[in-house]
């Protein structure tokens, strides 16, 4: 049910990223970054949500937006990640994603990844 939804928003997330690449100037300016912060965050979300589920690597890796900062090599270090640490450890090699993993936490109470990933999109300027 619904498993056509991710592909498709993956692939409006990818032509709306060359659209406004094409467009140039300040369009680009403004939603490239938009849309590359949208892609990772899916990324992420994406590979720790398949854990434990019978979703393969490598279908993961094709629901993976190519827009983001991760894409190349970040996407495929999250194609081959077995656990959420593996994933916090591709997110310590981007200083902005670093620091949402190092702000949530798995304890009652603690703000979710999620959270700190939304807490982000709504405080950029």
């Amino acid at each position: 049910k619904n498993a056509h939804l991710p592909s498709l928003f993956q692939a409006y997330l990818e032509s709306f990223y060359k659209f406004c690449k094409t467009l140039g100037g300040t369009t680009a300016d403004a939603m490239c970054p938009i849309l590359e912060f949208e892609a990772d965050r899916r990324a992420f979300i994406i590979t720790i949500n398949s854990f434990g589920t019978e979703l393969s690597k490598e279908d993961r890796a094709k629901l993976f937006p190519h827009c983001g900062k991760l894409y190349p090599e970040g996407l495929a270090q999250l194609a081959r990640a077995d656990d959420y640490e593996q994933v916090k450890n591709v997110a310590d090699y981007y200083p902005e994603y670093k620091l949402l993993f190092e702000g949530a936490g798995s304890n009652p109470g603690d703000k979710t990844l999620e959270d700190r990933f939304f807490e982000h999109e709504v405080s950029e300027p």
